[in-house]
């Protein structure tokens, strides 16, 4: 085995066990044919609109950049977006069940 195949099977090591732990940390879990099919979806992209051609290892590089550093801000909005239905789902509960509520009537000595 030479250097520079040595070299990039380490990388390629670091650079998916590195993913899997952040992929713990964000609860995804995506299959290997998921990941296959983005990194494809990457090269295929790269291809078509910059006329370059990325093999596996830059496709996966891109997608562990993308995991670490822009899809935690898409996750976080979607967080904070169902924060919000969630209360206002929960404030039209509490108007239902107020509703239910029925009239006193009090004696009065």
């Amino acid at each position: 085995m030479n250097v520079y195949s040595l070299n990039t099977k380490m990388r390629l090591k670091y650079t998916y066990s590195k993913s899997i732990y952040k992929g713990i940390i964000m609860n995804k879990k995506l299959t290997k044919e998921t990941r296959n099919h983005m990194i494809r979806e990457i090269q295929t992209y790269f291809s078509e609109e910059r006329s370059e051609n990325i093999g596996d290892l830059a496709g996966e590089n891109l997608l562990v950049f993308i995991e670490e550093k822009i899809a935690p801000h898409y996750f976080n909005q979607g967080i904070e977006e169902t924060k919000v239905m969630i209360e206002q789902k929960v404030m039209n509960i509490e108007e239902d069940i107020d509703s239910l509520k029925r009239p006193l009537q009090l004696k009065r000595r």
